[in-house]
């Protein structure tokens, strides 16, 4: 069981005009970082009304369990009277009010009550939203309201407040989670020079118009990835050949890479004819995992 916990939302399919393009796209593309890292992860694609209730349980009852929790949401965002909102897909956006979305909406409060209960844990929260603010006038602007975060947290929005998040930007990604996939995958990156980095890749690439913000109390360190993943998207091999723990085949060539890291002269000697008759016939991967052990073999 991992000691991390990441629980993703991606709503797309609001009601038009409010209908967004990329919102899962970008929820499965960080899904899939967060499996590859290890954690344990729970998702949610288009959010009703009928599954709110759910979503905030699963958080409240799982939280407790692990030492890390990761939300990260993308779709739109409100703010209302103070409070703020991570409306369903079947909230009428275009009539929003306090009553509508009190009842219709994820209300961060709720997820701030939760992070407050576990404040033993590190909890970080991502925010790939529009902010928009609700009033009796309808939309009126890009906000949130002011968010405290609780003992252990850290809260990353995507924009600043009054700004207006971009839906897509980067490889088919909103600007500001294109930025993330960007980093998120980096060893031994601790969580705020992340975000310092993605931020002032959106800054850049947006001139200006959109600058991701955070909101942090964390106490102690945290790093996405400590070395469990490793990152080589410019290597032409297959991530489970980059490091030996990874690279467990059974097969003939498998079995004779586990008597050559065996240390045992015995069992090595034997398996060095084989592997020999076998190397013609090795792909671009088992002739790095074949090089790499024979190369601890003589450091």
């Amino acid at each position: 069981m991992s000691d991390t916990f990441a629980l993703i939302i991606g709503n797309n399919s609001y009601f038009e005009p409010f209908n967004l393009n990329n919102a899962i796209f970008d929820a499965q593309a960080i899904k899939n970082v967060f499996v590859n890292l290890g954690y344990d992860v729970v998702e949610y694609y288009d959010v009703d009304i009928a599954h709110i209730v759910e979503v905030l349980r699963v958080i409240k009852e799982k939280i407790k369990n692990y030492k890390h929790f990761i939300l990260y949401y993308a779709g739109h965002g409100m703010e209302c009277r103070g409070i703020n909102y991570l409306p369903a897909i079947d909230c009428q956006l275009q009539f929003a009010d306090e009553y509508s979305l009190s009842h219709q909406s994820i209300g961060l409060n709720e997820i701030m009550k939760i992070l407050n209960e576990n404040t033993e844990n590190v909890n970080i929260v991502i925010l790939d939203a529009c902010r928009q603010e609700i009033n009796e006038r309808g939309v009126v602007g890009n906000s949130f309201a002011p968010i405290n975060a609780p003992k252990g947290t850290l809260i990353a929005f995507a924009t600043s407040p009054k700004m207006k998040a971009k839906d897509d930007g980067i490889d088919g990604h909103s600007l500001y989670t294109g930025a993330l996939l960007k980093y998120i995958g980096s060893e031994r990156l601790s969580v705020e020079t992340l975000f310092k980095k993605v931020r002032q890749t959106v800054a850049l690439l947006s001139k200006g118009t959109q600058v991701p913000w955070e909101h942090t109390s964390l106490i102690g360190d945290f790093y996405f990835n400590k070395g469990q993943m490793v990152v080589a998207k410019n290597l032409p091999y297959a991530e489970n050949v980059i490091k030996n723990r990874l690279y467990n085949q059974l097969d003939e060539f498998g079995l004779l890479i586990e008597e050559l890291a065996s240390a045992n002269w015995y069992r090595q000697n034997a398996a060095f004819p084989k592997i020999i008759a076998m190397i013609p016939n090795l792909d671009a991967n088992q002739k790095f995992i074949l090089g790499r052990n024979l190369y601890s073999m003589i450091r």
